[in-house]
């Protein structure tokens, strides 16, 4: 008995597939190209680096220079949180070892090629790598958001210089993933890719993550320290006063994308009341379980700061 496809679903799935294809060639090309992540790099850095020294107005209304002690620090910071990465990528290899992938295909996953059989390691992987794609992805999301939180408050006094110590941490991290954009090496690649891309993404696997990093960016090292040094000025009375205004609101606003967002994923990987949603990659769904997790993970840890500093 022959099985033949309806004309017009032949002509579906064939314009599907070619819009995929298309889909991929343009998220692989603004990725390779990393015109927008390198204009962001660089705005930023001019910020941090040459804005300070715009004559006396600048210094004046506290835009103060990037000093050795921050440098100092944000090299401690980066050992924390590549070796954060490179143990997780160690773990997640094994894992991929013990579910009888070869490092061949381990290898295919954490390289550059865009044509990965995603479905297929998918389901040889089971439960095993859906999970350790979350967790490997957000234990870092969480230090680098919550973590790096307390650490900029630890040293510095000024929404300033958290913007300047934030948005360094960040950068450098997109400068680093685009230089080994196109990386072969096996080891790179493993350290460096293993644990932050996911399998499920499939084509757009470190597009998701350079444009997540560049992401951040605008967000922890921008926006948060920007938005808490003007309700500071607005609300806030007193030096002492206003850095205990804008740590606690730094904080509040932090907790909810490093916890809440991470547990949200931990705890959604396992949901069953899934559905879907348009994001980038290959499998884009989300869970009730999830969406719960994320509420209580953002309201229960911030509620010690709601109160009050």
């Amino acid at each position: 008995m022959s099985c033949t496809v309806p004309l017009s679903r032949s002509l579906v799935m064939e314009s599907e597939s070619s819009s995929l294809v298309k889909k991929q060639d343009a998220l692989h090309d603004a990725c390779k190209s990393g015109y927008l992540p390198a204009l962001c790099v660089t705005i930023v850095w001019f910020a941090v680096f040459i804005f300070p020294f715009f004559g006396q107005w600048a210094q004046t209304h506290g835009f103060t220079p990037f000093t050795g002690t921050m440098g100092q620090h944000l090299v401690y910071w980066l050992l924390v949180r590549y070796g954060l990465r490179f143990a997780l990528s160690l773990i997640t290899w094994q894992v991929y070892k013990w579910k009888g992938l070869s490092d061949d295909e381990v290898g295919l996953i954490a390289g550059p090629e865009i044509d990965i059989p995603t479905e297929k390691l998918r389901v040889r992987g089971g439960w095993a790598i859906y999970t350790i794609d979350s967790l490997g992805r957000k234990l870092p999301h969480m230090n680098n958001w919550a973590g790096l939180n307390a650490w900029a408050q630890a040293v510095t006094t000024t929404s300033w210089a958290a913007f300047q110590f934030d948005s360094m941490n960040s950068t450098i991290d997109v400068v680093v993933c685009l230089l080994l954009l196109r990386t072969v090496n096996f080891w790179v690649n493993v350290l460096h890719w293993l644990s932050v891309v996911r399998t499920a993404d499939g084509y757009a696997r470190r597009a998701n993550k350079i444009f997540a990093a560049t992401g951040s960016i605008l967000g922890m090292g921008v926006t948060v320290p920007l938005c808490s040094g003007v309700l500071g000025m607005l609300f806030a009375e007193g030096r002492a006063d206003r850095v205990a205004f804008e740590h606690a609101l730094m904080t509040i606003v932090v907790n909810p994308a490093g916890y809440g967002d991470a547990l949200a994923e931990v705890v959604g990987v396992h949901g069953k009341l899934r559905f879907q949603v348009y994001g980038m990659g290959e499998t884009n769904t989300k869970s009730v379980e999830g969406m719960v997790a994320m509420f209580l993970g953002s309201t229960v840890l911030s509620l010690s700061r709601m109160r009050g500093p």
